[in-house]
């Protein structure tokens, strides 16, 4: 691995014995589709690729540039959405590779947006923003639902502010509560 880097083998490992098998070498993250089958991971040179959690079929969905870190499947499994490095804004691709685009283009939010996940049932994305992905200093939503008279707003909706830095929020699994 490069100097002041830390480059990881990724494996997928059984619970309850087994083989482990490993997925990739010099990788930097990485996140299992929501059924199991695949499994997204970043390497150094910025790249995505997709690969069955067998460790078979691995194909490439997109070169980022920069780094791309703290990759989450949307619950339906039809897009991931990532940190990307190089300008320190959360991006979105489909899972098939298309569409590759900054989530929140000229949001005049936080100029650093990091670590998204979504609510279990895919009605809220929450992220957080701050000064760097170890400094975050508050929590957002983006509220996800779609209907036939609904169109999700724009903008972002800001969870927390004040004294505290938050970090890596997390639904549970029921959507009603976050962990930070």
């Amino acid at each position: 691995s490069e100097a002041g880097h830390q480059d990881a083998s990724l494996w997928n490992v059984p619970i309850l014995g087994g083989t482990a098998r490993r997925l990739g070498v010099g990788l930097r993250s990485g996140a299992f589709s929501p059924d199991g089958n695949s499994v997204a991971y970043s390497t150094p040179e910025g790249d995505i690729y997709r690969v069955q959690s067998d460790g078979t079929g691995a194909s490439r969905l997109a070169a980022v540039g920069g780094g791309a870190y703290y990759l989450a499947w949307s619950p339906d499994g039809g897009s991931l959405r990532f940190l990307n490095a190089w300008d320190s804004r959360l991006w979105e691709i489909s899972s098939d590779g298309a569409g590759l685009h900054q989530l929140l283009p000229g949001w005049r939010g936080s100029s650093r947006q990091c670590c998204g996940h979504w609510t279990p049932d895919g009605r809220f994305y929450l992220f957080n923003t701050g000064r760097s992905p170890s400094l975050m200093d508050d929590i957002w939503a983006l509220d996800e639902r779609r209907g036939l008279f609904r169109k999700p707003p724009t903008e972002p909706i800001q969870l927390t502010t004040g004294p505290f830095r938050w970090s890596f929020s997390i639904p549970s699994r029921d959507g009603k509560k976050i962990f930070a």
